[in-house]
């Protein structure tokens, strides 16, 4: 994360990446058999507090870096964390053996960019897909199988004619 923050600083940042949290110092340690997840006390708020913080961090980093102007940050979720969803998982193909291949409970995905739309809330159908067709329509990539060519690709949390949205601000 430090190499991150100084490649920011010196506005060398790649066109694309990922970035995904570092496991703290004060995180259960790993267990043959068991998964950090399993060893997290559910009843504690510190490790949502380090993620939050983390993820401030990464944002300012961006921000005092000067590349607000042309960045998208996508944030989202790869588990739906145990609340209950009143919508059923939609049916999206069949495999080769038939069985039904469906989406997992809904995850949300926070859209942070000056050309997000402000206030949006996407009635659209969006997988964790998206964001690779998303990567593929910005920058003319090709698609890699039958699922992310039919995937949405994010556009309609985007309108690339407004004026552009203000950075936010520090969070730390």
């Amino acid at each position: 994360m430090e190499n991150y923050r100084k490649t920011v600083d010196h506005l060398q940042a790649p066109q694309l990446r990922g970035q995904n949290a570092e496991q703290q110092q004060d995180d259960p340690p790993e267990q043959p058999g068991r998964s950090a997840w399993a060893l997290l006390d559910w009843g504690r708020v510190e490790p949502v507090k380090a993620g939050d913080h983390w993820t401030a961090t990464q944002i300012d980093a961006i921000v005092k870096g000067g590349l607000w102007p042309t960045t998208v940050v996508f944030i989202t979720w790869d588990d739906w964390g145990g609340w209950y969803d009143h919508v059923n998982p939609p049916l999206i193909e069949k495999w080769t053996d038939g069985s039904q291949f469906r989406f997992g409970s809904r995850v949300g995905c926070l859209v942070l960019s000056p050309y997000a739309k402000a206030g949006n809330i996407s009635h659209t159908q969006h997988s964790h897909v998206s964001l690779v067709k998303f990567c593929e329509t910005t920058f003319g990539l090709p698609t890699i199988n039958a699922r992310d060519k039919a995937a949405d690709d994010m556009s309609d949390c985007f309108d690339f004619s407004q004026k552009l949205l203000s950075a936010p601000g520090a969070a730390l």
